[in-house]
């Protein structure tokens, strides 16, 4: 296999080396994960994973097929947890696994702690194979040491981070945005971020996905994205290859785009931020009673579900170790947390996103927070 230098992405304590066969597949992956990540130039680290295009090896690889229904964990999504087919006996030592959603095949050797990411040509949406490896063996190693992640959303402002947390369709993204374009804030997270408990509380910090942005978000909002002319692929675009492709395919107004971070926080005219201080929850609920944006105080116990309901998925649940070796403490851990923090008094509000919420003259989020959370 050849590979270009490798860089290693460290996030916390862990550091993953990763090597390529073209540096914009790298590019692209700083993009992604930066200031999250920290990426330097190096040639050793915790994990080495490998991304590359090899049509004979991947026939060779796919000749191997087993009997279906032996499934391994292999990486944590919003909702679920993403199982992929077993791809050979596990005589070797080896895990190999096919991704039919990327084209590409997982090979994982947990003594070496190495990763080999196949496919037979590296397309541009490839990439994002490349990228859950490396960002699903930074949770492993977050959530062991003692963090939590909440499926949220994050904005930070003074060195305090407030995170917008529910399931999917909530609004996350869209109050996200209003709070990023209200002013003097920085984005966080879009998906998920993790809580880690200090001396001073719980610290905020983001774990980088991709953004999507739903059709109607983006028409409401579109002042922010039309001039930059996305298109249907931009997320997976380097700078370079965005500007080479850019106003040749732009997505239609009725279609949600999906966008790295750094395409989603220079849209907006907003710098990235690694996190803060926790200064609030805040559970968004559409409403068609209210006028506005109104927030309010939830009850302890109220508070308490919301935030259980809020909880990323993990291996844990799933009773068995991920394809990575990875084995979260339990749901035991999971319950004494939530007790901790209910201790802390840490301001957990529920937020109604009324008629007209996000009309420029109405009363900004960020307003919104002032008599329940500094900001």
């Amino acid at each position: 296999m050849t590979t270009g230098v490798p860089l290693a992405f460290r996030y916390l304590k862990r550091e993953t080396l990763v090597a390529t066969e073209a540096t914009r597949h790298v590019e692209w992956l700083r993009d992604c994960l930066e200031p999250h990540f920290c990426a330097q130039a190096a040639h050793s680290g915790d994990w080495r994973v490998a991304f590359s295009a090899d049509p004979d090896g991947y026939r060779a690889l796919a000749s191997q097929r087993r009997a279906p229904g032996d499934e391994i964990p292999f990486f944590t999504l919003d909702s679920r947890l993403v199982a992929l087919p077993r791809w050979n006996d596990s005589g070797t030592g080896d895990t190999v696994a096919f991704d039919a959603e990327f084209d590409v095949f997982y090979t994982v050797r947990r003594e070496r702690r190495e990763v080999d990411v196949l496919a037979t040509d590296l397309r541009p949406w490839g990439r994002v194979a490349l990228l859950r490896v490396v960002r699903e063996l930074a949770m492993e190693e977050a959530v062991t040491a003692g963090g939590v992640f909440l499926h949220a959303a994050a904005f930070e402002r003074d060195g305090i981070a407030y995170a917008i947390a529910g399931p999917k369709n909530a609004g996350k993204t869209t109050l996200l945005i209003h709070a990023l374009t209200s002013g003097g804030t920085r984005f966080v997270a879009n998906d998920r971020v993790l809580l880690v408990p200090s001396a001073h509380g719980h610290k905020v910090r983001g774990m980088p996905t991709l953004v999507n942005v739903r059709a109607g978000t983006r028409a409401f909002f579109a002042r922010h994205f039309d001039p930059h002319g996305f298109g249907p692929d931009s997320g997976c675009l380097t700078h370079a290859e965005r500007e080479a492709e850019r106003h040749c395919t732009v997505a239609r107004r009725d279609e949600a785009m999906i966008l790295n971070p750094r395409q989603f926080a220079e849209s907006l005219g907003t710098l990235a931020s690694t996190g803060g201080r926790l200064g609030a929850i805040l559970f968004p609920v559409i409403s068609a009673a209210h006028e506005g944006i109104e927030i309010a105080e939830l009850p302890r116990a109220a508070a308490r579900d919301h935030l259980a309901s809020a909880l990323f998925p993990s291996v844990s649940r799933s009773h068995s170790q991920s394809a990575f070796g990875g084995r979260p403490p339990g749901e035991s851990f999971e319950r004494n947390w939530l007790s901790e923090l209910a201790a802390e008094r840490i301001p957990m509000l529920r937020c109604s996103l009324g008629r007209n919420a996000y009309e420029r003259n109405a009363t900004s989020v960020l307003d919104a927070l002032r008599e329940h959370a500094h900001v």
